[in-house]
Formats: structure tokens, C-alpha cells, sequence
């Protein structure tokens, strides 16, 4: 997945995280589906940034999913 230009990779980063709260609208299945979803969201952002800057934002959405909130 090489996507170019910065405004595209903003936008799937955001829509990436707009997957990710939309897990917060199912009460009580939500957690679990945040679980599943930290390392694909992760995954997807080590895609999206080559070399470490990939592997940074990785780690940083593989937290944010995991974290209650």
C-alpha cells in the first residue's frame, strides 16, 4: 500500500481512527473489538509511513487503540 501525498495519508490516518471509535458506539463489545482492531490499525500505519517513522506511528496507534478512552 504506497499511498502519496501527504493530504491522502491524512486522510486514511483519519479515517483509520474514525474505524476505531467506531467501536465506542457498541456498548460492551467495544472493548473487545479494540483489542482485534490496535494491531490492524498498527499494521496499517507501519504501511502507510516507510522506515521508522512507520514504525513510530505504529507503535502510537497500536496504544491509542489499546487504551480505555
Amino acid at each position: 500500500m504506497q499511498i502519496q501525498g501527504k493530504y491522502k495519508k491524512l486522510i486514511v490516518g483519519l479515517a483509520l481512527d474514525g474505524v476505531g471509535m467506531l467501536s465506542l458506539a457498541i456498548p460492551g463489545l467495544g472493548e473487545f473489538l479494540d483489542i482485534l482492531w490496535a494491531p490492524v490499525a498498527g499494521w496499517f500505519m507501519t504501511r502507510l509511513y516507510p522506515g521508522r517513522k512507520g514504525k513510530i506511528a505504529g507503535v502510537v496507534a497500536f496504544l491509542e487503540e489499546l487504551l480505555p478512552g
